[in-house]
């Protein structure tokens, strides 16, 4: 039997832009998952931490196709009208550039 090492070494560098205007007292949450659905079962990713600039960095991923979505909350309701989706493929010793753009509610 051989057993197959993943290379963790791609990333994901990424912005999320706000269209609307965001209470002090939001938070921006932004998700990965694999696109092909027979590995998504597989796997589960931490939630990159969004900084104050809307900024955040994905790294020691496998090359793979990625979905990445975003979406805007306040304490106990959610802001964003929709869940903006990017599929993005990383490839292995690289940093994969991003900008989601995500829809407040009026």
């Amino acid at each position: 039997m051989v057993i197959r090492q993943l290379k963790l070494t791609g990333a994901i560098r990424g912005q999320v832009k706000i269209d609307g205007e965001l209470p002090p007292n939001a938070r921006i949450v932004v998700w990965l998952n694999f696109a092909d659905e027979a590995r998504a079962p597989r796997a589960s990713f931490p939630a990159p931490e969004v900084d104050s600039r809307g900024h955040f960095l994905v790294e020691r991923l496998p090359a793979a196709t990625y979905e990445l979505r975003a979406a805007v909350f306040v304490p106990g309701k959610r802001l964003s009208r929709d869940e903006p989706k990017q599929v993005i493929t990383v490839t292995d010793n690289s940093v994969t550039d991003v900008t989601l753009t995500v829809k407040l509610k009026p």
